[in-house]
């Protein structure tokens, strides 16, 4: 009977060994199964997979880079330094300097110029680009997508600050070619001959004759060229309507539509009747020449938004003319500008008056009355188009006091 007790012990023992085996063996692959699940939930933090996955973390690289854009300048100024930047800025300079100089004056010298340093930027930034999303694509946790976001964001900001740069390296190299270009040399003036000299020693004085650009150069040509046009021609609109004195009338605009040219036609013709037509005169008569030049551009304006395309601007003489005969309402006086370089002047004053009582003074062709639209997509439009609506306004302008020159004393 001993024998038999030892023996069930030992039997006992035997099959707790091996449950405690299987317990063990068990907790061990519980364990594994966990640490696995683990690692799978980390790996798959974001959950973005698939095409319309790969899509959300474009646009989420995207957002979050535009919004780090600010970051992005400011350590790209940290990186560059002053003396990066420089490089830049003369880089630019040195492309402005050299495109003015080589092309022609009527080339598209800007467009090019964007081109050239829009190429030399892309070549730097779209690479980081390229590394922002293809870090996004891949990442597998949120660290990993803010750090590509943040490679988008850095390299926004560069580009933005290499624009920033480029663009005033670019007019400092331009206004430096167009230095060069207007000063003659010693050695230029020395070859020419003697009947040349003065005419290149002695420049045209300023305002003294008013330019008049092609369509072509009111398009094409460099901003610079329009502007001086535009500070010439001021200084000449003024010069005149001072030589004229108290010969100058005052003036109204009319802008017609096509069926009312054909009764004004008719009726200066002498084959017509009588008509009303609503015209726009300034509520001024200022002594002061740039004060009549701002008068009389306010009126144009006024005259000018009524005009259908393509039909002529007539100006009439209305000396004598009291201001009751005018029917505008009875406003507050409001002094506005045209814009530079035009001074502040009251608001033109309207009214409806028959042709019997207008003295014609000319009549501006529709061709010459019609403003010039650029190309909205160059990148000097809105320069160009500033420059533009003062050369339409000092075109009509020039008309009328031609006109009024051109009368016998």
């Amino acid at each position: 009977m001993g024998f038999d007790r030892d023996t069930s012990a030992d039997a006992a023992q035997k099959q707790l060994s091996e449950v405690l085996s299987l317990r063990d063996a068990h907790s061990t692959r519980s364990g594994a199964d966990l640490a696995a699940k683990a690692l799978s939930e980390q790996a798959n933090e974001i959950g973005m997979s698939g095409l319309s996955g790969s899509m959300e973390r474009v646009a989420l690289v995207t957002g979050q880079g535009l919004l780090k854009t600010g970051q992005g300048m400011v350590e790209t100024v940290k990186h560059e330094g002053v003396g990066g930047l420089a490089l830049t800025a003369a880089e630019s300079a040195v492309v402005g300097l050299g495109l003015r100089l080589l092309l022609s004056k009527a080339a598209p010298v800007a467009r090019i110029a964007t081109a050239v340093m829009g190429s030399i930027f892309a070549a730097n930034t779209v690479p980081k680009y390229y590394d922002a999303y293809s870090s996004g694509l891949q990442a597998r946790t949120w660290k990993e997508m803010d750090q590509a976001s943040s490679t988008f964001g850095l390299a926004t900001g560069e580009l933005a600050v290499n624009t920033v740069v480029g663009i005033g390296g670019f007019k400092l190299g331009s206004g430096l070619a167009g230095r060069i270009a207007l000063k003659p040399t010693n050695m230029m003036i020395e070859s020419t001959p003697e009947v040349l000299k003065p005419a290149i020693e002695t420049p045209k004085l300023a305002g003294s004759v008013f330019e008049k650009l092609s369509v072509h150069d009111q398009k094409f040509a460099p901003v610079e060229t329009l502007e001086t046009a535009v500070s010439n021609n001021h200084q000449n609109l003024i010069t005149r309507i001072n030589a004229l004195g108290d010969k100058l009338p005052r003036i109204a605009f009319h802008g017609p539509t096509a069926e009312r040219v054909v009764k004004i036609e008719n009726f200066y013709g002498g084959k017509g009747t009588d008509t009303d037509i609503f015209i726009a005169s300034p509520k001024t008569t200022s002594t002061d020449p740039a004060m009549r030049l701002a008068d009389l551009a306010n009126s144009h304006v006024k005259a000018d938004s009524y005009r259908s395309q393509g039909q002529p601007l007539y100006a009439f003489d209305m000396s004598g003319t009291a201001d009751g005969a005018f029917m505008t309402k009875k406003l507050q006086p409001r002094f506005s500008s045209v814009g530079h370089p035009f001074a502040e002047a009251l608001d033109s004053y309207e009214a409806e008056m028959p042709l019997s009582k207008l003295k014609l003074l000319t009549k501006i062709p529709g061709e010459t009355a019609d403003y010039v639209q650029p190309d909205h997509t160059a990148p000097d439009y809105l320069p160009r188009i500033n420059a533009l609506g003062v050369l339409h306004k000092q075109t009509a302008i020039d008309a009328v006091i031609s006109a009024i020159e051109q009368v016998p004393n």
